[in-house]
């Protein structure tokens, strides 16, 4: 789940509870959209040493 904030996600001890999160990937490309940020998808392994996730500070 989110914390009060928002923008920290928190382990649940209790993951039946309708705040938990099932998908943070997707909670995180929600967040950054809505933010006004972008997402790249890329075909799996184009990402080096196993990374799943990565993130940019400004667009190329």
């Amino acid at each position: 789940r989110l914390d009060a904030t928002g923008d920290i996600l928190v382990p649940a001890d209790d993951v039946d509870h309708p705040d938990v999160i099932d998908d943070a990937v997707d909670e995180l490309i929600e967040i950054v959209l809505r933010r006004g940020g972008w997402i790249a998808l890329v075909e799996q392994g184009e990402l080096r040493d196993n990374t799943h996730l990565a993130l940019t500070l400004r667009r190329r």
